[in-house]
């Protein structure tokens, strides 16, 4: 899910990047400059008839802001130390070339004998 999100980041970023450079050719009249393979592509993405700027999926444009909330985990296999949690608390951050997700931890004891492990209480802030 989120490498799916970053791509899709990528790919509004490049359309509109594109549609940029469409829309400053026609101000400017670069348009001729244009290769059929260019203008078919602007054709195809509905630029030319509409003249309609790429719309990104959410309200903002922005890069998407993830998140996970993991409740009642105690006692679970997800705690145990081979489940990957460790890793994935330690590189949330890093994850979907940069756009990461924001990891909450809902627990009722932070530090008991069957709780967090170490390396997780550590990269609580």
């Amino acid at each position: 899910m989120i490498e799916s999100e970053a791509d899709e980041w990528d790919r509004f970023q490049k359309e509109l990047k594109d549609w940029n450079k469409m829309r400053d050719d026609l101000r400017s009249g670069r348009d001729s400059m244009w290769t059929q393979d260019t203008l078919l592509s602007y054709a195809d993405k509905g630029w030319l008839s509409e003249m309609q700027r790429p719309k990104w999926k959410y309200k903002e444009e922005r890069p998407p802001r993830l998140g996970l909330v993991i409740d009642d985990c105690m006692g679970t296999d997800l705690l145990k130390p081979g489940s990957g949690l460790i890793r994935f608390c330690i590189a949330h951050r890093h994850w979907g070339r940069g756009l990461g997700i924001s990891l909450f931890l809902l627990v009722q004891s932070y530090c008991s004998t069957a709780g967090l492990a170490r390396p997780i209480r550590e990269q609580c802030t």
